[in-house]
């Protein structure tokens, strides 16, 4: 009963708050008699050396001569604020307003550039997360990638985004990827280009009691190439609607195809097909990496397999409504968040199933569990308690500002999470967790620093009675 109470409550919180709260966002401003209205005069941009001008001012829904209510200066600022961090671009950002006349305002933006290129050391698991390499493969070292990552990030200014991987270990794994965010007038329209290669000589072949069954050997048993190009158009601060096309080519090893004749379906060590994907995205978060109020809204549909190589036609629709909101006058905060994932027709390849365990798609409680399927809803709620947020500053020992400025925030946190699942074919090799209701819950710890990175320390409660702590290095919603 408490289990439920504590879902209730938490989803009262956060949807009794929906409709204001983007309301506020969407529409900040409202008439006031002139006395009451501030008029900006200016708008001066400090400390950017390398970042264009444009890219900072594209992110401002205020202009140089517009009036903003005094009542609500502190909101819209704050608002404005959030846009320019969620570029990720800069360590830190602050809009502050200069009184240069009785009723005008200049708008101080000052910024903190990031260190924009840089190799970054791959030095990370294999596996899902770091429960299932800890519990269920005994830390084994051959289950680390390791290799660099070279990024150009705001290439020429602009935030255009260069970046290329060489990786080896678990996964042996070379990429490169080009964003340009603008290649319009309206710099309303973006394109990006990737392509990546990989293999591996330890793979996920089905799964059986709810884990993953591993098969290793000597050679690749796997080899993947991705291409994918995609056009992305901004037709409002908020929202982004996402079209993509790509080629996509697996070859497996006939010892997988032997072992699990539905890999790539029907014993076949070759899938290959071209797919399409739209995606609408509706982002109101005021930190994008570890969110604390606004809302998320984003539903995509694709067609994997356009009838051109004929072995794989599956069509998948998803979508993730979440929100997240301060309780006034408090350091509480509260967020809940559904998704869900249909796709069609259930027989499909099983590399291409995928339901709780992979990426954003997890029920805390069950790390070490994967739960296939072709149809799910998760619903996740947490309340939050501020311990501790603040920047810190480390001149005297790191000399470089990107670098010596270190924000840190701490929370307490209690969560409940459930879903359900539909997988046809799950019976055969004893996947009871499917075709259910399945629910965790807990408490934990989370830390956020450095460029929004977040590490949560939890123990969680599930369904079946299994209880433990865990370690994810993600947001949890």
């Amino acid at each position: 009963m408490r289990y439920w109470l504590f879902l209730i409550f938490v989803s009262w919180l956060q949807f009794s708050y929906a409709q204001k709260v983007d309301k506020e966002l969407g529409n900040p401003q409202r008439q006031e008699t002139p006395s009451d209205s501030l008029t900006i005069a200016n708008i001066r941009l400090e400390c950017h050396k390398k970042t264009r001008d444009y890219v900072i001012l594209r992110e401002l829904r205020l202009k140089k001569g517009e009036k903003i209510a005094t009542a609500d200066l502190e909101k819209i600022l704050s608002r404005e604020n959030s846009k320019i961090f969620n570029t990720d671009l800069f360590v830190t950002s602050e809009i502050l307003p200069a009184v240069v006349g009785k009723d005008s305002i200049d708008l101080v933006i000052s910024v903190l550039e990031k260190w924009y290129f840089y190799p970054i050391p791959i030095f990370e698991l294999g596996d899902r997360n770091f429960n299932e390499w800890w519990n269920q493969h005994n830390r084994d070292l051959s289950r680390l990638n390791y290799g660099l990552r070279f990024r150009q990030q705001n290439f020429r200014g602009r935030n255009e985004d260069l970046r290329f991987v060489v990786q080896f270990g678990f996964t042996q794994q070379f990429g490169v990827e080009y964003k340009i965010p603008y290649i319009d007038r309206n710099r309303t329209t973006g394109l990006s280009v990737k392509m990546t290669y990989s293999d591996n000589n330890n793979v996920a072949f089905k799964t059986q009691n709810n884990r993953l069954e591993f098969l290793k050997k000597d050679q690749p048993l796997r080899r993947s190439f991705n291409a994918n190009i995609s056009l992305s158009k901004r037709s409002h601060y908020y929202n982004q609607n996402h079209f993509s096309l790509e080629y996509q080519r697996t070859t497996i090893d006939d010892s997988i195809a032997e072992l699990n004749p539905s890999y790539l379906g029907n014993y076949a060590t070759l899938l290959q097909y071209i797919g399409l994907q739209y995606t609408f995205e509706r982002d109101l978060r005021n930190a994008a990496g570890y969110p604390l109020t606004g809302l998320l809204m984003r539903i995509s549909a694709s067609q994997k397999g356009l009838g051109i190589f004929g072995n794989l036609n599956k069509f998948e629709l998803k979508g993730v409504y979440a929100h997240f909101l301060r309780i006034p006058k408090t350091r509480f905060y509260a967020s809940s968040s559904f998704r869900f994932q249909m796709s069609f027709p259930e027989n499909v390849p099983y590399v291409e199933m995928r339901g709780f365990g992979y990426g954003e798609y997890f029920i805390r409680g069950y790390e070490l569990n994967v739960i296939d399927a072709q149809r799910f809803a998760l619903w996740k709620n947490t309340l939050k308690f501020e311990l501790f947020n603040s920047v810190l500053n480390f001149k005297k020992i790191i000399p470089l500002e990107q670098f010596s400025t270190v924000p840190l925030a701490v929370y307490l946190k209690l969560y409940a999470d459930c879903g359900y699942t539909h997988n046809s074919l799950a019976e055969a090799n004893g996947n009871t967790y499917a075709n259910g209701f399945i629910n965790g819950h807990g408490f934990g710890l989370d830390i956020v620093t450095y460029y929004n990175m977040a590490w949560r320390f939890e123990y969680s409660f599930n369904r079946q009675g299994q209880h433990g702590l865990v370690f994810g290095m993600k947001a949890d919603f």
